[in-house]
């Protein structure tokens, strides 16, 4: 459980990193389509845009 807090504490989450510190936007410009004609609550949009960007982070 120390490792867990430990962790959450010092900013070692990838994920939350990404929900911290990278804006919405920033996500939509890297990862949106414009083009698509799928749509999306709000934030399930996000969440997908996290998960990609968490896997350009490896």
């Amino acid at each position: 459980m120390s490792e867990i807090l430990e962790r959450y504490e010092s900013d070692a989450v990838r994920g939350l990193q990404g929900m911290f510190h990278v804006p919405a936007g920033e996500l939509a410009r890297t990862f949106g389509r414009k083009d698509s004609g799928l749509l999306y609550a709000e934030s399930d949009a996000i969440h997908r845009w996290l998960k990609l960007w968490e896997e350009t982070c490896d």
